[in-house]
């Protein structure tokens, strides 16, 4: 029988947790009873968030990295402390991550952020009737060959190919355009986003690039890709759904799975540009609009912009570590030595396997030749 936390207790584990996390933030979280739907990795500092489910109660109150070190004041040492009076409601203490590189904390991870305190219905409904009359008026005309009056192109669907039969557009929207001084973009999107960026990047990124993405109506999912091309030039993307039911494909690099998002309206998802993904499908009968953000660091405006255009496909990137190729038998050549790639690391255990059978059987030949020989 478990005997419940003292105050004295209670004080221990918090000044432990103190002691070990000096000049770092800690944090108390009140958790429902219940599943927590988040993956912890337990060590001696505590249990680290490794990733969060989107139906988790957790999810936008912590983030991955962020460190769990006692619950209801029980220091957490063990994978069994996780599940200390799961039953009841819970008081989490967490010790926040340090502020990182972008590229070492993101680049297998995405976080979902529910805006519906922050963003008012009634600026997104009014911003979606605007898009609906003037968009798909555009999107029509381009549809019968005809030039629309704004600067609309057709993006690659299910193939790499940019066709005119794809039902995938997109929108630059330049900073002196209506819509970019929005009460919704300006006053609302674009200080989450930058307050974002301070707490998780140190305040080096900015919003560099921002586009209206379409689907039209029964568009199929979009092929997988990267925005990015490389660790020299990557950046964080964050993606507004203004419609409920937003679908979303994203992959993660270090066990391979393919998942599909579907986002409600008024999410942020944030995620990084060397991170598998992939446009979900629009299963209504109407265009599915959301806002783009590319954001990068703030020296390399100009890099960050243009290298985004060179997008990469699977064929050329490797699962593990996320770098490209030009040619696919040099990433098939790569990810057999990637550290990080754990089909790599199957393929040599295998191949380690066969070369011991092989010497194995070669033994065997040449013993039962020596015995023909001594017989």
């Amino acid at each position: 029988m478990m005997v419940p936390p003292t105050k004295a207790a209670a004080a221990a584990a918090a000044a432990a947790a103190t002691a070990a996390t000096a000049a770092t933030k800690i944090k108390t979280l009140n958790v429902a009873p219940g599943k927590i739907g988040l993956t912890l990795k337990v060590n001696l500092a505590g249990a680290t968030v490794t990733s969060i489910e989107s139906s988790s109660g957790c999810n936008g109150k912590i983030d991955v990295g962020d460190v769990i070190v006692a619950i209801d004041g029980r220091k957490l040492q063990k994978v069994e402390d996780c599940h200390y009076n799961a039953n009841k409601a819970r008081q989490f203490t967490i010790v926040l991550k340090k502020k990182e590189a972008v590229a070492a904390t993101t680049c297998n991870e995405y976080s979902l952020l529910p805006l519906k305190s922050q963003v008012p219905p009634h600026v997104i409904e009014e911003t979606l009737s605007i898009f609906r009359k003037k968009y798909a008026k555009e999107i029509a005309k381009l549809k019968i060959g005809a030039k629309p009056n704004v600067e609309i192109n057709h993006i690659f669907n299910e193939t790499q190919e940019v066709t005119k039969e794809s039902k995938r557009y997109q929108l630059a929207v330049d900073r002196r355009t209506t819509l970019y001084k929005s009460d919704l973009v300006s006053k609302h999107l674009i200080p989450i986003i930058t307050k974002y960026c301070q707490d998780h990047y140190d305040g080096t990124f900015e919003i560099h690039k921002t586009l209206l993405l379409m689907s039209d109506a029964f568009c199929p999912e979009q092929k997988e890709h990267t925005d990015g091309i490389d660790n020299a030039n990557d950046f964080i993307v964050a993606l507004f759904t203004l419609q409920d039911n937003t679908y979303f494909r994203i992959r993660d690099r270090l066990n391979r799975e393919l998942k599909e998002l579907v986002m409600p309206q008024n999410t942020l998802l944030f995620f990084h540009s060397l991170k598998l993904h992939a446009g979900g499908r629009n299963p209504t009968n109407e265009i599915n609009f959301r806002l783009h953000f590319r954001i990068g660091r703030k020296h390399d405006r100009t890099k960050s912009i243009s290298m985004a255009e060179q997008i990469r496909f699977p064929e050329t990137c490797c699962y593990g570590c996320g770098r490209t190729y030009t040619i696919y038998s040099s990433r098939k050549n790569h990810e057999y030595t990637c550290s990080l790639n754990k089909e790599g690391d199957a393929h040599r255990a295998a191949e380690n396997d066969q070369v011991r059978e092989l010497r194995a059987g070669r033994k065997r030949v040449r013993l039962e030749a020596q015995e023909m020989k001594a017989t």
